[in-house]
């Protein structure tokens, strides 16, 4: 089992996602944004009592992506972050393990905020949920600057009455980055071809979304075979052990093979 590291982590719990029918349900097809996270850790996280209130939704934002990257790594112990370089569009393949990330995740100080002094301003800037990110989308906006100074003035649990100056709002991104170092995460890479170095952002929810992608799909080719050929139900395929359904099917192979 994949254990979390950082601070706001400790009181989660994770089991495997793809072994019950509601990991099956989970719409994919949607973009990688916070419903769809909010979704996937409805399956599989335990939030004990003290630590976001029971609810996923209420989980700061960096925990859900270091349960996304526990979740992915209970598959495989690295991810392929698929690059293109700004040059001249070759791809560039950067691997990253699961340890590493789980490791980026630890780095988040104590506590759910951080103080900050700008233009001789004191700023207390709070860790951004999963429920921040919804009410944020949902709300509308006449220009990016206003959505801006709007989404930081939510964080503050003090300073939130003065002026967001670009210097003021520009220190409330580098709290939140500290805070929850998998939101800002950017690795440099050289391209293999013009040999052209540059700093690519790595999008963590994206990343795991898509290996978890892949599990709900090889998990549902599985349940297709064995139910068409032992006659099973979708809960009772299921409802076999993950490396016992692994040997009926390559018995099955074996005997398509002759």
């Amino acid at each position: 089992m994949v254990a979390l590291r950082a601070p706001a982590a400790r009181q989660v719990r994770l089991h495997p996602f793809g072994g019950a029918a509601a990991d099956l349900a989970v719409d994919f097809a949607r973009p990688p944004g916070p419903a769809l996270v909010t979704d996937v850790l409805a399956c599989c996280a335990e939030v004990a009592d003290g630590e976001g209130e029971g609810s996923v939704d209420a989980l700061p934002v960096g925990t859900r992506l270091e349960c996304l990257v526990a979740l992915a790594g209970m598959e495989a112990e690295t991810l392929d972050v698929p690059l293109r370089c700004p040059e001249c569009g070759e791809p560039i393949e950067v691997v990253f393990t699961v340890d590493e990330l789980l490791g980026i995740a630890a780095d988040a100080p104590e506590g759910g905020a951080l103080e900050v002094e700008a233009e001789g301003a004191r700023l207390v800037v709070r860790r951004p949920t999963g429920a921040d990110q919804a009410a944020w989308l949902a709300a509308r906006y006449e220009a990016e600057d206003e959505a801006a100074r709007a989404v930081a003035r939510s964080l503050l649990r003090e300073g939130a009455e003065v002026e967001l100056t670009p210097a003021r709002l520009a220190a409330v991104d580098a709290a939140l980055e500290a805070l929850d170092p998998l939101t800002a995460l950017t690795v440099a890479a050289a391209c293999p071809c013009c040999e052209q170095t540059a700093v690519h952002e790595v999008d963590v929810a994206a990343l795991t979304l898509a290996r978890l992608a892949a599990v709900q799909r090889r998990t549902i080719e599985e349940v297709h075979v064995l139910a068409r050929r032992y006659h099973w139900s979708e809960a009772e395929v299921l409802a076999v052990p993950p490396r016992r359904r692994a040997r009926y099917l390559a018995l099955l192979d074996r005997e398509a093979r002759g």
